[in-house]
């Protein structure tokens, strides 16, 4: 009985055994139009109200709500998630019934957000576990065009924390423009907001911070020209890569039938966790060296008009379903080895 007792101990609790290694769960999720009730006369934000065209109310805010708090806590697996990033958040007041109002209230979540001057109000967040990280320093980061003019979409956030084990991590929280209005016109605003996060990340490692971790919706693919050639985000982390930065996402871009967003039929990788060499190499104390999309069955349902599955929406359309939010999770294992 007491072999069976250290093995089980050893099974489920690594991190308090020798090497003092400790695994957290890190993810991206794009909630898809996280909106309070209320209509803010400063935010296109109309139509998520009780006698907007979505016929938003309480009762559907909350189960939004507790749907969001369902895919974080399963995404998780025996451990809360250390830490989420999030997008299409409107503002604190739903952050805050998020982390105090649904079953997320038992990890004692705390978030970090800044107003955006996107039109419709939505921003990105960070949850992070105070128990895991501690908050050193966080700054919203405009986008500028390549005349130097600020764009009216949403900043980068950007996030400093502290681990226990004593290393600090610097993360990016990303929600690029999207490709409404076409690809090709909407280009040159995703390539401005890959040149922002570009010039921080440079002047970050030039000063010999080197443990940088990007999530986010960039709105284009892990091949696509903002992200591999004016970002540098680099898809192969066995080759050199000049801006220290690799895509971890890049790998399943091999796979069919795979990706965080699906789109009259086509399934993209538009969600993405990036980091510097140092994690991807596991070259220090601190690692993040795979990266996957959350699928569970629960968030996918068959799609009607394509072949295979979709996944499971608020919203169809017009047409209130009830689910969860246009993108699935990415996540990634951090791994810390103490001393």
């Amino acid at each position: 009985m007491k072999s069976l007792f250290v093995w089980v101990f050893i099974l489920f609790f690594p991190s308090m055994i020798a090497g003092q290694v400790e695994n957290f769960t890190v993810m991206f999720y794009n909630v898809e139009n996280l909106f309070d009730t209320e209509d803010d006369p400063q935010k296109a934000d109309e139509g998520f109200t009780p006698n907007g065209v979505y016929h938003w109310n309480p009762s559907r805010l909350h189960k939004k709500l507790n749907n969001i708090a369902k895919v974080i806590i399963a995404a998780g697996g025996w451990d809360m998630p250390a830490m989420v990033g999030m997008c299409e958040v409107e503002n604190q007041k739903v952050l805050k019934m998020l982390v105090n109002y649904t079953p997320l209230k038992d990890a004692g979540y705390k978030f970090v957000h800044h107003e955006s001057p996107d039109p419709r109000g939505i921003d990105v967040a960070l949850l992070y576990r105070p128990d895991i990280f501690k908050v050193l320093f966080h700054k919203a980061l405009p986008i500028k065009d390549s005349l130097g003019n600020f764009l009216n979409t949403r900043d980068i956030l950007f996030v400093r924390v502290k681990l226990n084990s004593g290393d600090t991590l610097d993360i990016f929280i990303n929600h690029w423009p999207s490709k409404y209005g076409g690809v090709a016109g909407s280009m040159p605003k995703r390539f401005a907001a890959a040149r922002t996060l570009r010039r921080l990340t440079d002047s970050l490692q030039q000063a010999g911070r080197h443990h940088i971790l990007i999530m986010g919706d960039l709105n284009d693919n892990p091949l696509d020209l903002s992200v591999a050639e004016i970002l540098g985000a680099c898809p192969d982390i066995h080759k050199a890569c000049p801006s220290g930065l690799f895509n971890l996402m890049a790998p399943l871009m091999k796979k069919q039938n795979l990706g965080s967003h699906k789109f009259q039929g086509q399934w993209d990788i538009i969600d993405h966790i990036i980091v510097s060499a140092t994690l991807a190499h596991c070259q220090d104390r601190l690692c993040v060296a795979k990266a996957e999309i959350f699928a569970p069955e629960f968030l996918l349902v068959p799609d009607e008009n394509f072949t295979g599955k979709r996944i499971f929406r608020t919203y169809n359309g017009m047409r209130y379903e009830g689910g969860f939010a246009d993108h699935l999770p990415v996540k990634a294992q951090l791994t810390v080895k103490n001393k």
